[in-house]
Parts: C-alpha cells; sequence; structure tokens
C-alpha cells in the first residue's frame, strides 16, 4: 500500500511540476508595424520594453516582434530623425504605429590631429591643406610636406 502511496505521489508531483513549467514558460508576443511620414514603413527602428533590456528592430517593411513576460507593457520606439513614442499593449492585435519625424541641426566638427572638436569650440587657428596638392609633390616625409602650406 505504501508503495502504491508513494508513486502515485511521485507521478502527482511530476505533473504538477509539468505543469508549473508550461504556464510559467509562457510569453505573450506582440507585433506591429512603424510607420513614418507619409505611411512609409520606417526600418531599424528601435522597439524596446519599458523598462527592461528586451529590444528588437524593424525590418525592411518597418515590422517587428517583441516577446513580452506580463501583459499591458509600455512598448518605446525610436529611430533617428523621429520623435520616441510610448505605446501600451493592451491586446493581442498589430500595433500600427506613427512617428512624427523632428528636424534636428548637426553641428560642424572639426577633426584635429589628435582629437575631433565642434567648430565653434575651437579657440587656436585652423588651417585647409588640400591633399591633392601633397600627394604631387614628392616628399620624405610629412613635415617637410606641410611646410609652408600652413600657418604656424
Amino acid at each position: 500500500m505504501l508503495k502504491k502511496l508513494t508513486k502515485a505521489g511521485f507521478l502527482l508531483c511530476l505533473c504538477l511540476a509539468l505543469f508549473a513549467t508550461v504556464t510559467c514558460g509562457q510569453k505573450n508576443s506582440i507585433t506591429g508595424k512603424v510607420t513614418g511620414t507619409n505611411k512609409e514603413p520606417v526600418s531599424g527602428a528601435t522597439v524596446t520594453i519599458k523598462g527592461t533590456t528586451i529590444a528588437t528592430q524593424t525590418d525592411g517593411q518597418g515590422r517587428f516582434t517583441i516577446t513580452v513576460v506580463k501583459e499591458n507593457s509600455t512598448l518605446i520606439i525610436s529611430n533617428v530623425g523621429f520623435e520616441s513614442e510610448e505605446i501600451t499593449s493592451t491586446s493581442s492585435e498589430p500595433l500600427d504605429i506613427f512617428l512624427k519625424s523632428t528636424n534636428t541641426a548637426l553641428t560642424e566638427i572639426v577633426v584635429t590631429g589628435y582629437t575631433s572638436q565642434a567648430k565653434k569650440d575651437i579657440t587656436g587657428s585652423v588651417a585647409v591643406v588640400n591633399v591633392k596638392e601633397l600627394i604631387a609633390n614628392p616628399g620624405s616625409n610629412i613635415q617637410s610636406l606641410l611646410q609652408g602650406r600652413a600657418a604656424g
């Protein structure tokens, strides 16, 4: 009788363990499409679950699929040249997300021999040397090639 109870208890524990593994392993996936100006797909946009490190990117047609652990997750969609968008997913239907474009001004960068700096931050003088002229003149080293072409 004890052996039968032990076998029955073992089988019951095994079944419960398998059930718990299956239910804990269930994850939902969210799909959607990201579009921008003129309803054109945005490829390479980053889709991140807020508060986690889980992320994915959109494909060439702007589509994405991301796996979430809990329901009602907030997605952050971002891409260069567009405003970031936060969307809370409440259903299993595919999302249709529109990103608004932004205009950002780029600053000029000057590359010096040892670092790169914004042009407005440089306190010294800057000279431009034509590389074609340097190549046309034979020289033994770079110092002799640059001699007389830039101040200082």
